[in-house]
């Protein structure tokens, strides 16, 4: 009815104040009558689980973002390590980056608390399909890398075989990748408090991109050492095509009793939020998801919200982060 009446008041407006011919007047009226109507199906549809943040709210927590980074030193000093990782299947090498905070070194925030090293636990980053130019340096990925590396983690990134400075050939059924996946997290469970700058490392934080979201799902739901799972435009619709003969099985892996957070824009070019829909109730009660209104797969300039949000459900499901991040 709001909108409904909003509408009307549009078309007075465009006829009489701004003096449009009749036809762009009607045009003008639809613009909210059309949103009004989305968001209606948003509320009649979506999963309990599902939280849908308009366009104004999720670039709020840009904000939010910037003071938690701000408490804790963004500045300071991080170390990348360059790392070349054999496959377990002896087909690459893959091209790896590994970036900590300083050893030992301690901040102080503006309440008086000291941040360390987030203990035992590694974030590992997966990145867009290679076919299409996705690497570890894509945008989101790299910044989100930095982002993760100041609140403490130890953040892991590389390129999937044949991509970038990897060697090997990519797969068409991604088996290959998730054989690159689990190369990667096996090192840094064998190497961690061994090698310099890498502490040890007992829990895996899986956060996958596009194509990334598909490969770190479907690991990290059956590799015991993984305590949580973040996508970030899981392209649902195009998992057939992405991973040949094997979209079922990943998704089968990604339906697991871990706890997930899926994010999702309303105008992904990839899955509609109907199937996103559809994606999140097939995942099931141990998953939440975030839909952001009128933000597209890309998620340009916007990945101090997509950080914020995933650090926002990072405290909220698991208590002993609590006292890592500012409040």
């Amino acid at each position: 009815r709001m909108s409904t009446g909003i509408a009307l008041g549009c078309v007075l407006v465009g006829k009489l104040v701004l003096g449009l011919p009749t036809v762009y007047a009607l045009v003008l009226g639809t613009v909210p009558l059309g949103y009004g109507m989305v968001m209606s199906h948003f509320g009649r549809n979506h999963p309990k689980s599902l939280e849908i943040l308009s366009r104004h709210q999720f670039k709020s927590l840009k904000d939010k973002a910037n003071e938690r980074l701000a408490s804790v030193g963004l500045g300071h000093e991080c170390v990348e390590n360059v790392v070349h990782i054999p496959t377990s299947d002896k087909r690459a090498i893959l091209d790896t980056r590994i970036l900590t905070r300083r050893p030992k070194a301690t901040l102080e925030t503006k309440g008086g608390k000291r941040h360390e090293h987030i203990p035992d636990v590694a974030v590992i980053l997966t990145h867009p399909w290679g076919r299409l130019g996705g690497d570890m340096n894509f945008p989101i990925v790299a910044k989100l890398a930095r982002y993760f590396a100041h609140l403490g983690f130890t953040v892991c990134r590389f390129d999937f075989r044949g991509v970038g400075e990897s060697s090997g050939s990519p797969t068409f059924s991604g088996s290959g990748e998730e054989n690159d996946l689990n190369s990667v997290i096996d090192y840094l469970l064998e190497n961690g408090g061994k090698e310099e700058n890498l502490p040890k490392i007992t829990k895996i934080l899986l956060i996958g991109y596009s194509y990334g979201s598909v490969i770190s799902s479907s690991v990290g739901g059956i590799r015991e050492e993984v305590m949580g799972i973040v996508t970030i435009s899981y392209p649902y619709s195009w998992v057939w095509a992405l991973v040949v003969l094997n979209s079922r099985r990943m998704l089968r892996n990604a339906k697991n009793a871990k706890k997930k957070l899926f994010l999702m824009g309303s105008s992904d070019e990839f899955t509609s939020y109907s199937s996103f829909f559809d994606l999140v109730r097939f995942l099931g009660p141990n998953t939440s998801a975030i839909l952001a209104e009128s933000y597209d797969h890309s998620w340009w300039k916007a990945e101090l919200s997509v950080f914020e949000a995933i650090a926002t459900w990072l405290e909220n499901t698991y208590p002993q982060f609590q006292l890592k991040f500012c409040k």
